[in-house]
This record gives structure tokens, sequence and C-alpha cells, in this order.
């Protein structure tokens, strides 16, 4: 950093899905056009690098079984000769 400025060890912003003020963070654009270099054409380009974190509700345990015992239902199902 010049001048001793502190710079962002994350380039990237992580931002609550649970909190409206982050999500809608998360969600706008505010793209600029670039010039591709060495070519007359232009391209969109957002510059914050951003990601929604989430946070779960029912634990990483019980998400797990739950999803198990989804693929389980559904392998099952398959199986079961038609009618």
């Amino acid at each position: 950093p010049r001048e001793g400025a502190p710079a962002p060890r994350i380039l990237m912003s992580a931002l609550n899905l649970d909190d409206e003020t982050q999500r809608r963070s998360l969600l706008a654009h505010k793209p600029r056009t670039i010039a591709i270099p060495r070519s007359e054409k232009t391209v969109s380009y957002d510059p914050m690098k951003r990601i929604g974190i989430g946070v779960s509700k029912l634990g990483a345990s019980k998400a797990a079984a739950i999803g198990a015992y989804q693929v389980a239902i559904t392998e099952l199902a398959a199986r079961q000769p038609a009618p």
C-alpha cells in the first residue's frame, strides 16, 4: 500500500444473506464498460467481488441426514417396478 495505508486481506466481500441490507448489496450490480485490448469491442464488468453466505437453520448434521434420507427414498422409488 502506498503511504502506509492498510490494504484489505480478503479481496472478496462476504455478505450475510439473512441481513436485508447485505443481501441488497450482494444483488446490486454496478457494472463498468471496459475496452478489450487490441479490439474495438467492449465488455461489461462488475469490479466488486462478492459472495453470499447463508447460515443453516437446521445445523450441518441434521441437514446432511435429511439430504441422505431424500436420496435414499428417491433411489428406492426408482427401483420399484411400475404398476
